[in-house]
């Protein structure tokens, strides 16, 4: 390896390559730890730390050490903090995030059943004749109505089911590409919760089909083909 010394002398050094970073790698919440004296070496300039970790000893508590160590280093502008509670305010700041974008996606989902909803009603209004002729071939209230069920059900099951699929696949994409060093193994779906919001979402999607089938089932077919 040829680096250029202070005084402009190009040096050349042997060195052994123990390990190379990929491209784009990740280093947030990582530590790579090298050399300081190899790293001299190469550099014109010494090499600094910008951080330094302290064990604290047990029984010791660690925002009294913490203190105690800034208050010693005032003047050099030290900064101590405690990482247990660093990572604990992250945590709460991607946990409120996750939170806040719950709620996005439970806002979505509840304007995805209203519409079906509204879907239905349109579809009883704009079948009023073909219900009443279904009704005067002989079709009962029940069949009727489990009619609009069955359809609704059709068309709640098909979105959740896709919906799901895609989230899933994509949500591990986009952990993968923005987390690619922890790799496949460490990213986990969680079924159970993905279970419930869409059977949630199925039983709201048929509360929202209720009305509408019972208002078709209502129909009388003379009301109905009154105008044909």
């Amino acid at each position: 390896l040829v680096t250029d010394g202070a005084d402009g002398v190009q040096r050349t050094h042997r060195v052994q390559v123990i390990g190379v970073l990929a491209e784009n790698t990740n280093l947030v919440e990582s530590t790579l730890v090298g050399s300081e004296a190899a790293l001299s070496r190469l550099r014109s300039v010494p090499v600094a730390g910008d951080s330094i970790y302290v064990k604290v000893a047990p029984g010791q508590d660690a925002r009294v050490v913490a203190g105690e160590i800034e208050r010693a280093f005032v003047s050099s502008g030290l900064d101590a903090a405690v990482l247990a509670e660093r990572f604990a305010q992250r945590q709460r700041l991607t946990g409120g995030a996750l939170q806040l974008l719950q709620g996005f996606m439970a806002l979505g989902l509840l304007v995805g059943i209203a519409a079906l909803g509204v879907i239905s009603t349109r579809s009883v209004y704009e079948r009023r004749q073909q219900v009443g002729m279904l009704r005067a071939l002989g079709y009962q209230k029940g069949m009727v109505a489990l009619s609009f069920l069955i359809e609704s059900s059709f068309v709640s099951i098909t979105g959740l089911v896709i919906g799901a699929l895609t989230g899933m696949v994509l949500g591990d994409n986009l952990v993968l590409a923005f987390f690619p060093q922890i790799g496949e193994s460490a990213v986990s779906t969680p079924w159970l919760q993905i279970v419930l919001i869409v059977l949630a979402a199925y039983l709201f999607s048929l509360l929202t089909t209720i009305a509408p089938a019972w208002q078709a089932s209502r129909i009388y077919p003379a009301d109905a083909l009154r105008y044909e």
